[in-house]
């Protein structure tokens, strides 16, 4: 078969091309202007199509493969095999959980008998050591919940643990439409379960040997489960220490004692011997005791809520008996950065008036000393993003993103932020007023707005390389540097996302 004549341009039109050439070039690596500044428009949410990055170069790219090239005589090396794994977790249709692999884009539907039905657990259940998901299944009527463990890759149930007795099923079914008996409103905490700092321990709540509930600890090493309380009273609020060697818990007499639960002492369970060590007993106007975080490995930072605000903020340790006590309040919201020792909190109106603070943001730098002013306004949110260094609060002003030294930055119509794991990139959404999903640097620098719709929640990939939203019900991945939504899945619910990373080897 004769081959078609090859055309040739000649030396005029490839220069020419060439000039065209540079000009795309210089089109597509100038920043686009991003309108960003400190007052937002009320009413007046960017477009909806995604505008082109500030700077191409500041999006992240996964690195080309290196080519391997075989030795003279020898055949070319067999292909790796592609590891499954990790995986996005979530529950959809009210609590079927799913599980999402982000290197080959499958999607798994978890072979469990009944729905989660928390969906936080499938955030707080995924293992740090990989491979497992621990999450509380049942109907709603509470009258089958259990505790599912489940393996990865494959999304097999491998164990499944009831957590309510006879005795407990006996008062659950005759309180009928009522009040939840002690020992289920117990179950039915959102802080039901946690793993130990290394994976190899599952601490849950259950109440499957008596008629209250207590503190139980399943060891994934011999996939046998060791009870660590026995009493009358109920169990509530664990957390690690940073050593895995105890899970601090509080003890709760009634659940139903008005304006709050009536309280027992704070209690430490060791996890390599048999003690229960008492922390610190309440004190007697105390709703609720809560747990701030670790200052130190051997220190815990608690508050206590009472009718009229947080007060009371203290240290903790284990292994001493004393406590430090760091501030009064009362207050509405705090946060600890471990890592300066510092604690920020917030003031409102009623609280800031009993101590002649006017509302707004305030630091206590090394957990001690007088209150320093960062930032005036109501503050409905506060917390601590270790990943970029600083604390975030949400309010009527916005974002508002500030330092452990108090150095600040608004970011107006925001409401929400999630950082990168690198630290490079924030994932703001806006509030009714302003809803979205917007892209930025820790600076503040507005890079594109990825959606119009309202979020109600982001996660990052363990790499950086991508983002997932949930947006009205329907799950997306946003992944770089298109920077373009994807939809992956429908009937999402809310509040469900977690990252789940391959199993550790041997495991």
């Amino acid at each position: 078969m004769q081959k078609p004549p090859v055309w040739k341009p000649s030396p005029i039109f490839a220069a020419l091309t060439v000039l065209a050439a540079a000009g795309m070039a210089c089109t597509f690596l100038t920043p686009t202007p991003v309108a960003w500044s400190l007052t937002a428009t009320p009413g007046a949410p960017a477009p909806a199509v995604p505008t082109a990055p500030a700077q191409a170069s500041r999006l992240p790219t996964l690195p080309a493969p290196t080519p391997v090239t075989p030795a003279p005589g020898s055949s070319a090396p067999s292909p790796t095999p592609v590891q499954p794994g990790p995986w996005l977790v979530y529950s959809r249709d009210g609590g079927q959980p799913a599980a999402y692999d982000s290197t080959s884009g499958a999607s798994t539907r978890v072979t469990s008998s009944a729905p989660a039905r928390f969906a936080g657990d499938l955030s707080s259940g995924v293992s740090p050591a990989g491979g497992w998901l621990a999450f509380r299944s049942g109907q709603q009527d509470l009258e089958d919940l259990a505790l599912d463990l489940v393996g990865f890759p494959g999304g097999e149930v491998r164990a499944h643990l009831p957590l309510l007795s006879a005795s407990v099923l006996k008062k659950l079914q005759a309180a009928g439409s009522g009040a939840l008996p002690d020992a289920v409103a117990a179950l039915a905490q959102p802080d039901g379960l946690s793993w130990s700092p290394d994976g190899r321990y599952l601490a849950y709540v259950g109440a499957s040997d008596g008629p209250s509930s207590d503190l139980y600890l399943f060891d994934m090493a011999t996939q046998k489960t060791r009870r660590l309380t026995d009493g009358l009273n109920q169990v509530a609020h664990q957390t690690w220490s940073p050593d895995g060697l105890w899970v601090i818990f509080q003890e709760v007499v009634s659940f139903s004692a008005p304006p709050g639960w009536k309280l027992g002492p704070v209690w430490a369970a060791a996890t390599d011997h048999n003690e229960l060590r008492k922390l610190y007993v309440p004190p007697a106007n105390s709703t609720g005791e809560g747990f701030l975080g670790w200052s130190a490995p051997d220190m815990l930072v608690v508050y206590t809520q009472a009718a009229d605000g947080l007060h009371d903020l203290r240290a903790i340790p284990i292994s001493a008996r004393f406590v430090d006590r760091l501030y009064g309040g009362p207050l509405d919201h705090a946060a600890l950065d471990p890592a300066s020792q510092t604690i920020a909190f917030t003031e409102t109106d009623l609280t800031g008036a009993q101590l002649g603070l006017a509302p707004g943001i305030y630091r206590l730098p090394g957990l001690k000393g007088s209150p320093q002013f960062v930032q005036a306004g109501e503050w409905s949110s506060l917390a601590y993003a270790p990943r970029i260094g600083r604390f975030t609060a949400a309010g009527e002003q916005g974002l508002l993103l500030f330092s452990p030294q108090g150095d600040s930055l608004l970011l107006k119509g925001e409401a929400g932020a999630s950082a990168s794991p690198d630290g490079h990139w924030v994932a703001c959404w806006g509030d009714r007023a302003h809803p979205g999903l917007r892209l930025y640097q820790p600076d503040g620098l507005l890079l594109q707005e990825v959606t119009a719709e309202p979020v109600s929640q982001v996660l990052w990939q363990p790499d950086s390389q991508a983002f997932y939203y949930v947006a009205v019900g329907k799950l997306f991945r946003v992944g770089f540097p298109q920077v373009q939504p994807a939809l992956l899945d429908q009937g999402v619910d809310s509040g469900s996302l977690g990252w789940l990373a391959r199993p550790a080897k041997g495991g």
